[in-house]
């Protein structure tokens, strides 16, 4: 019965162990299987060798599990976040990159220009490229610069040994002459257009990186265009220049068109007459010959009168003053269409439009009134000018040196091998790919989890503590556990190796020192990619479309240095960027060169060649003659100038646009000045060595006895003979010669108003009046009024006292 007992309750208590056991094995299931799920949520679990070291805090499981719960959610928002900022960053952050394409074939520049131009650069091997290499100019000339009428042949057949017997208005006196300047104005332009092309061949293109064919085009053409405009101007202004030299001097024409000897009986006398134009009255005085002519008249040395030329019957008389005048030509003549009739051939060659070249007809008139003509065995009508009759005029096409088309080619293969650019290379600027976010973003994905991993449970615990303070009101708490000597302790106590297995006092203290290596290590290695993250350069390209003029002086003031604006235009003409206003010497806006003040002086009158009264005519006409050549001059320099370009691939400072506009300006003005310079410079040397005969006259139509002209008559008057002796310039007081002009170009004197007690008595009561100040008396008009300072001009005075000398 006992042993029953017992077997029964050995029974009862095994099955009560068998259900322990089960219990407790389905408990530790069960545990197991929520340590399971709480790792599907809870990144901060406690492994089984962690475990809670600050003696300070209590130790509540469901407060840790809510905390590491709570640090979870935040490490995962942490993570997200900084994934998107990383990501967009990327994404956004434009990212500049520089390509190099080798070798380079003019097609691939072409194609790299079209979609890089902005940013595309080339650079030669040879950065200097002669213009002969690659570029070639076709000049055409105006057809009367190759015709028989500039011929050697023609000019000669029109020579006629009689030819002054005509008289001024008739074309045969002046036909060899003008034909034979056209001739020389012709070769002139082919000469100076053949060495300017030469210069420009052996010039050198200056060409650091490969351009475009358009941008080289343009650079050509603007370096063509100024020197066109330069020889242009430099050609015409030299014209201008001996015209007015001429007819201020009235240098003696050989063909009888401005100054006329002549003499008479029984005085036996000569006299020399200007050339007048229009109809005049003429009286002689029996005494002295002189003759007076009506207001109508226009005189070679004042004035620069034209008419229409042809073949007129020749004059039947020796009158001088039949002679001497011409008129318009009736209604019936024989004229030769274009052509005219001037004081000197050149001045009445410079209007024609030799529209008579142009038609079989009138050449024909060439052919009946110069023989030698007829003797040329050629088809006329095969001659005449075959390109279209213009009304442009000798003046004007020398002006455009007689050019009817300069057209420049450039070869740009040539300038492509001349530069030779071994490689080209331009800068793209994208957003970054996926590919390099996600490769960033691997790269600092472990330090990231581990800066979230110590920064999420801390944040937790002091807002954990923060709420619990905020709830019981002990905010004094906050603070104290806030605290920097509080956050040096948990630094102190930080742990982030600990072992369930190594809890002794020495093992922890190895643990946190081993932490803080960490640690120090970490922030050492955050430190240093931080450095060299900020010492790396990375070139960002920004690029503003279409800025404003402020927007522009913004960019140059923050970023001068790497700013770059490619002009829409590389070249740009100085009309649309300057205005030149020259402003020209007082004297040339004065009453002094007024026609009103001409004419006053042209109304004095005396005796005396060396009276003052007798210079200021021709003087103060000359001086108006150059105030209006400088000022000509100068317009058309201008003009030219503001025709040529700017030339410039990128935009410039303030200051460098300054700069370049200032030293081309100043060189403009100091070519502008040496031209005019050089044109009185060259003519003063040729009046001197030359030795021009010219007439010290005043206005009338007739001229003064000078000492240093001698007629000789032969006894049976039959005969003239003219002596040229050389020209001088006397004392003021009259007395003798001081300077020949022949030896010393610079022969100066004062010059004075005289008075004689009785005009008929030969000069032998003259004396001085009046010394004008300033004045002076040279070898010729022109000179004398250079080596005059006009002083009298400034002084109240002195003007008055002069003006007074005057009949008005």
């Amino acid at each position: 019965m006992v042993v029953d007992v017992v077997q029964d309750a050995k029974m009862v208590f095994a099955n009560v162990t068998i259900v322990v056991h089960a219990n407790v094995i389905v408990n530790h299931v069960l545990t197991k299987t929520q340590a399971v799920d709480q790792h599907n949520y809870n990144l901060f679990i406690r492994e089984e060798n962690d475990y809670h070291d600050d003696d300070n805090e209590i130790d509540d499981p469901e407060i840790n599990l809510k905390q590491e719960k709570y640090a979870t959610w935040l490490y995962v928002l942490l993570l997200f976040i900084s994934l998107y900022i990383l990501f967009y960053l990327t994404l956004m952050t434009l990212h500049s990159q520089t390509i190099t394409i080798s070798p380079i074939t003019q097609n691939r520049f072409e194609e790299l220009y079209h979609d890089y131009g902005e940013t595309l650069s080339c650079p030669c091997s040879t950065i200097s490229v002669s213009h002969k290499n690659f570029i070639s100019n076709n000049i055409k000339f105006h057809p009367i610069c190759s015709s028989i009428f500039v011929s050697k042949e023609w000019i000669e057949a029109l020579y006629l040994i009689n030819a002054s017997d005509y008289g001024p208005t008739d074309f045969r006196a002046t036909a060899k002459s003008q034909f034979q300047l056209l001739a020389d104005l012709c070769s002139i332009s082919k000469g100076t257009v053949s060495q300017a092309e030469k210069d420009f061949n052996t010039d050198e293109f200056i060409t650091i990186h490969l351009l475009s064919q358009e941008q080289v085009q343009s650079e050509v053409n603007v370096a063509m265009n100024t020197i066109k405009s330069s020889i242009s101007t430099q050609i015409i202004s030299f014209l201008n220049y001996i015209r007015v030299y001429v007819r201020a001097n009235v240098i003696i024409s050989a063909l009888n068109t401005n100054i006329m000897f002549s003499t008479y009986v029984p005085y036996v006398q000569y006299q020399i007459t200007q050339y007048i134009y229009l109809s005049i009255t003429s009286t002689v005085y029996s005494d002295m010959s002189i003759y007076s002519s009506s207001v109508d008249t226009m005189m070679c040395g004042s004035q620069n009168p034209i008419t229409p030329t042809g073949f007129f019957p020749e004059r039947n008389t020796t009158k001088i003053f039949e002679r001497t005048a011409w008129a318009n030509p009736a209604r019936n003549s024989t004229l030769v269409n274009g052509f005219f009739t001037a004081c000197t051939s050149l001045e009445a060659l410079l209007p024609s439009q030799f529209d008579c070249l142009y038609n079989i007809q009138c050449i024909q008139l060439f052919i009946n009134h110069f023989p030698s003509l007829d003797h040329f065995n050629i088809n006329w009508t095969n001659s005449t000018l075959p390109s279209e009759q213009s009304n442009m005029t000798v003046y004007k096409r020398f002006f455009d040196l007689f050019i009817e088309d300069w057209s420049t080619k450039v070869n740009y293969l040539k300038y492509f091998n001349e530069c030779s650019p071994l490689s080209c290379s331009y800068t793209i600027t994208d957003q970054r790919d996926i590919s390099y976010a996600l490769t960033t973003f691997i790269s600092l994905y472990g330090g990231l989890i581990i800066i979230f991993r110590l920064i999420a449970p801390m944040l937790i615990k002091f807002f954990w503590k923060l709420k619990n303070c905020l709830t019981h009101r002990n905010v004094h708490i906050v603070f104290q556990n806030v605290h920097p000597k509080k956050f040096v302790k948990s630094l102190k106590q930080l742990n982030l190796f600990k072992n369930i297995e190594k809890r002794s006092e020495e093992d922890i203290k190895h643990q946190r020192m081993i932490t803080r290596i960490y640690l120090l290590l970490l922030a050492g290695s955050f430190l240093i990619l931080l450095l060299f993250t900020s010492l790396e350069t990375e070139i960002i390209t920004i690029t503003e479309s279409n800025p404003s003029f402020t927007t522009y002086n913004y960019l140059q003031k923050s970023y001068s240095n790497t700013l770059r604006c490619p002009c829409s235009m590389t070249t740009i003409p100085y009309k649309e960027l300057m205005t030149l206003s020259p402003t020209l010497h007082q004297i040339c806006s004065s009453d002094f060169i007024t026609d009103q003040w001409i004419q006053i002086l042209q109304k004095a009158f005396d005796f005396n060649v060396e009276d003052w009264r007798n210079r200021a005519y021709s003087q103060f006409q000359l001086l108006s003659n150059l105030c209006k050549l400088a000022k000509n001059t100068i317009d058309d320099a201008v003009q030219r100038f503001r025709l040529q370009s700017l030339f410039v691939s990128s935009i410039l400072s303030e200051s460098e646009y300054n700069t370049q506009i200032n030293t081309t300006l100043d060189q403009f003005f100091q070519s502008t000045i040496r031209s005019f310079a050089s044109l009185i410079n060259i003519t003063s040397l040729l009046t001197q060595v030359d030795q021009y005969y010219m007439v010290a006259t005043k206005p009338e139509w007739t001229a003064y006895l000078e000492d240093f002209l001698k007629p000789k008559i032969s006894t049976n008057n039959q005969s003239l003979e003219v002596i040229f002796n050389s020209r001088g310039i006397r004392y003021v007081n009259l007395s003798s010669v001081n300077c020949i002009c022949v030896t010393i170009s610079s022969c100066q004197t004062p010059v004075a108003i005289y008075e004689m007690d009785n005009i008929w008595n030969d000069r032998i009561s003259t004396y001085i009046l009046y010394i004008v100040p300033g004045a002076i008396a040279s070898c010729s008009t022109f000179s004398s009024l250079m080596f005059s300072q006009l002083l009298c001009l400034y002084s109240h005075t002195e003007f008055s006292h002069s003006n007074g000398l005057y009949k008005k």
